[in-house]
């Protein structure tokens, strides 16, 4: 039975620090300029730093109100921190929140507020640059933050693009991880002797809240930056494989939890949202003097029109590390195919189709903000669901993870009939 609370409880931040003192600083500069909640307490958690003034730079920090350290004699891992930290304030909800992220202001109010749009989310998780199923540009890789935008600004566009409704993912993930005290008290502590000294451990405790009937969520409103593994380095390939073999061992039911997600994408239309918004965020401070920035943003700002087959085209943005597309069906759609590309300051394409241009009697008016953001939703899916047009957008995401070197993962998270298809991609490269 959940509980129900008349107003929620308030909120302890646990960042456990080990490596990086430039980027831990960054971290939890933003963190303390990021107008937190009244109420609120910090935890930092020094787990044996060997670097130069990590010690000193906590120290500094711990002298704001409702900031304390915890030293650590020997190096510990994340997982024995992380239980520390949340046996410290009982009644408190938590964030456990990585030393290599940097958050916007009025971050943590979102996240609580997600938290208990229903008496059953047990987590919150936001979207990043490098967070699994929570990044963005591309979702599952590494992104780096877009160029030409700072953190707050990345943030403000998805506050700008999607509503608060929290959207339901599979897991929660640990760079930045919301957890609701009464799924903790219910779901327990994370598992020191199985994880060891961290990756994978937030995992087990999502998917044990899920047999237990919690949700975990992610909040479409907020972004958080991710430097991605400062303390793991070079034993990250080693220490993803480990944890995900023994997540499968415990929860057979968890590679087809993911491979739902990743085929239904519920995140989508969000990620192509808060594109729209950067395109036309782009377009606006593309400068009129030719220098080193203008000629940047003009070849970032690449799209190509696509004729996936006789009735169906889309319009992709080509730039490097860039994921947004749309799809029309012609001639039904030629309208608000014109209308996006004269709406997103796209240049005309010279293989519009014929059906297109020879419809067009009317002249095309720029969409306002909510109009775009509506057409961008409306068709940021395939409208035929021709296996042909579906298997040519896999086959292109795949053969992106390939180029990455990070094939083997999604293999593993597909059925046999589709990686064999796969297989003759990958040979025909």
């Amino acid at each position: 039975m959940k509980r129900r609370f008349s107003s929620p409880p308030s909120c302890h931040i646990i960042v456990p620090v080990y490596r990086d003192v430039e980027v831990t600083r960054r971290c939890l500069d933003t963190l303390s300029k990021s107008a937190l909640p009244s109420g609120t307490v910090v935890t930092l958690i020094d787990d044996a730093s060997p670097d130069p003034g990590m010690s000193q730079l906590l120290l500094e920090f711990s002298c704001l109100p409702d900031w304390t350290v915890h030293q650590h004699q020997t190096n510990l891992g994340f997982v024995v921190s992380a239980n520390e930290g949340l046996a410290l304030h009982p009644t408190r909800d938590v964030v456990l929140l990585n030393s290599d992220t940097e958050v916007p202001a009025n971050w943590l109010q979102r996240l609580r507020e997600a938290a208990y749009t229903a008496d059953d989310i047990g987590t919150v998780t936001p979207f990043t640059n490098s967070g699994s199923l929570a990044s963005y540009p591309a979702p599952s890789i590494e992104n780096p933050l877009p160029r030409g935008f700072s953190v707050q600004e990345l943030d403000q566009l998805f506050h700008e693009a999607n509503p608060p409704a929290p959207i339901d993912i599979p897991v929660g993930v640990g760079f930045c991880l919301y957890i609701r005290r009464d799924c903790f008290d219910e779901v327990g502590i994370f598992d020191e002797g199985a994880f060891g000294k961290g990756y994978g451990e937030e995992n087990d405790f999502c998917l044990r809240a899920t047999s237990r009937k919690w949700r975990h969520v992610l909040a479409p409103d907020c972004f958080i930056f991710h430097r991605g593994h400062a303390s793991f380095g070079d034993e990250k390939s080693a220490r993803v494989q480990t944890a995900y073999e023994l997540l499968i061992q415990r929860h057979p039911c968890y590679p087809k939890l993911l491979e739902n997600h990743f085929r239904n994408d519920p995140l989508l239309e969000c990620r192509l949202r808060v594109d729209a918004l950067r395109i036309l965020h782009m377009r606006q401070r593309s400068p009129a003097v030719h220098d080193d920035d203008s000629v940047a943003t003009a070849i970032s700002l690449c799209f190509q029109l696509n004729q996936i087959s006789d009735r169906l085209v889309s319009v992709c943005w080509i730039a490097p590390g860039e994921a947004f597309r749309l799809w029309f069906s012609v001639p039904e759609h030629c309208e608000r195919l014109q209308a996006a590309v004269h709406s997103l300051g796209l240049a005309p394409f010279p293989n519009i189709p014929t059906a297109c241009t020879s419809r067009s009697g009317t002249p095309v008016h720029n969409l306002d903000r909510v109009s775009l953001l509506a057409l961008v939703t409306e068709h940021g899916r395939p409208v035929q669901g021709t296996w042909y047009a579906i298997s040519q957008h896999a086959k292109e995401i795949i053969l992106r993870f390939a180029r990455n070197g990070n094939v083997k993962p999604v293999l593993r998270l597909i059925s046999p009939t589709l990686r064999a298809r796969v297989g003759v991609w990958l040979k025909g490269r």
